[in-house]
């Protein structure tokens, strides 16, 4: 059985939300909270946040960074026995323990040839490998050319040898403003349907 380190990717300034998205509601719970434990329940080597402290096991981001490629970009620095990382955004509180669990059963099956696993129509969840043809591709997507501060997690992704799953999650969405927050709750009533 594959280990798993899971990583919650908070590190953003949420200028579109206004406010810190990790610390909105979500049911009872904040989002940061919900991502944490979602993870937890897959990941027997722990669960650390990228960005800041929210009172769970973080590291900080690379600096000169912004995006998701600012916490991905820090992972070689974790010290883990995991096989795989387990990433994924704070604000993406649709995505619950059934979900991932699901996606970790086809990762479990899967051999040294696939570099990351994540699911069609979204890049995250991601499961990426922890080997050193992950750290390398790391180091040269975080090399070349960035745009506006930050290379792009596509740009990385499209180096990586990726299988796309086709799995029951309709509701891979970022909450990204107050907007789609507002929606999100209408929706959904801040809990996963």
């Amino acid at each position: 059985m594959a280990k798993l380190c899971g990583v919650v990717l908070a590190g953003g300034q949420s200028r579109r939300m206004g406010s810190d998205k990790a610390c909105l509601a979500w049911g009872e719970k904040r989002f940061i909270d919900r991502a944490v434990e979602s993870l937890g329940t897959i990941c027997s080597e722990g669960v650390w946040v990228g960005g800041r402290d929210y009172g769970y096991p973080y590291f900080a981001d690379l600096a000169g960074l912004k995006g998701p490629m600012a916490s991905i970009g820090a992972l070689p620095s974790l010290e883990t026995n995991a096989e795989f990382f387990v990433i994924l955004p704070v604000d993406m509180p649709h995505v619950d323990a059934r979900m991932l669990e699901e996606v970790a059963t086809e990762v479990r099956g899967q051999t040294s040839d696939v570099d990351c696993v994540c699911v069609v129509g979204s890049h995250f969840p991601i499961f990426l490998r922890r080997s050193e043809n992950i750290f390398d591709n790391l180091r040269a997507t975080l090399s070349g050319p960035i745009a506006e501060g930050s290379p792009s997690i596509r740009a990385f992704l499209e180096r990586l040898r990726c299988l796309r799953l086709d799995v029951d999650a309709p509701f891979l969405v970022n909450i990204n403003d107050p907007a789609a927050y507002a929606k999100a709750l209408k929706q959904f009533g801040g809990v996963t349907p």
